[in-house]
């Protein structure tokens, strides 16, 4: 009679049991992601065979978690793109090391050097540096930062 009624508990089991779920996880973005940033128009005759008129950016790599940029791998370059679709662009490093070149392209920026346009947002340059030292003194003043009162003999 034992037998039986294990026999019947076990299938019970087996059969009324739901196979384990993982919970859906949160993706945390991290790795290096391009970004170009809008420094100037460039002159009339810089259009895409659809007629699009292109931008000067300037084209870098950093390094992010969840958004966070945490270091700039790549100070980067020059490029003209699409400012509606800034996933493609072009190289325009042959264009700018011309005399012509270069002149039309600090007279479209409104600069006096190249190198004043080689701009790295705040953000991505210091305000993930800064996001993460915030959190480490948090972390560390947590650990360290509380002094423990002795308790009062007389309570």
């Amino acid at each position: 009679m034992k037998k039986i009624l294990l026999f019947f508990t076990i299938l019970t089991a087996a059969l009324c049991s739901q196979p384990a779920q993982a919970k859906p996880r949160i993706p945390v973005t991290y790795g290096d992601h391009e970004k170009i940033e809008k420094v100037a128009e460039l002159p009339d005759e810089f259009t895409t065979d659809n007629g699009v008129k292109l931008a000067l950016g300037h084209k870098y790599t950093v390094f992010e978690l969840a958004f966070v940029p945490i270091w700039t791998t790549n100070k980067g370059k020059l490029v003209g793109f699409d400012p509606n679709d800034d996933q493609n662009y072009y190289d325009i490093d042959a264009y700018i090391n011309t005399g012509e070149g270069r002149a039309a392209i600090l007279e479209a920026a409104g600069v006096k050097d190249i190198s004043e346009l080689h701009k790295i947002p705040f953000w991505d340059a210091w305000g993930g540096k800064l996001v993460v030292l915030a959190l480490l003194a948090l972390i560390l003043y947590g650990i360290f930062g509380r002094e423990k009162k002795p308790k009062d003999a007389n309570e």
